[in-house]
């Protein structure tokens, strides 16, 4: 059906028309659970053999995936943050909450950070 999904799936057993389909997390048994009637139709046309009524999708958390396999790339150092600058402080300086204040100091020192 694709590689992401092979990745993240084991087929178990196909019980009185019923695909058993083991999955590795929440977030992919649910994205599967929304594609179950475009699913059984790709299926049902490449099988010849066997006719499936449904798909289910059941958690478990064993199966290890593919992309879980392969080796991770390194983090990326970042930068220390850089100052602000004072147009900005000025700016800061009307914003009368200090922690909403240090928010959007931090916020604006994140997004203009270099990668190193």
């Amino acid at each position: 059906m694709g590689r992401d999904i092979a990745a993240k799936t084991l087929p178990w057993c196909i019980r009185k028309g019923v695909l058993w389909v083991k999955v590795t997390d929440n977030v992919w048994l649910h994205h599967l659970h929304l594609q179950k009637r475009l699913l059984l139709d790709k299926l049902n046309a490449r099988l010849k053999d066997v006719a499936l009524n449904d798909i289910r999708f059941t958690l478990d958390h064993t199966i290890a995936p593919l992309a879980d396999k392969q080796p991770q790339p390194a983090p990326t150092r970042l930068a220390p943050l850089p100052p602000v600058p004072e147009d900005l402080s000025s700016c800061l300086a009307t914003v009368t909450d200090s922690e909403l204040r240090q928010q959007i100091r931090r916020a604006w020192q994140t997004a203009h950070r270099e990668r190193r």
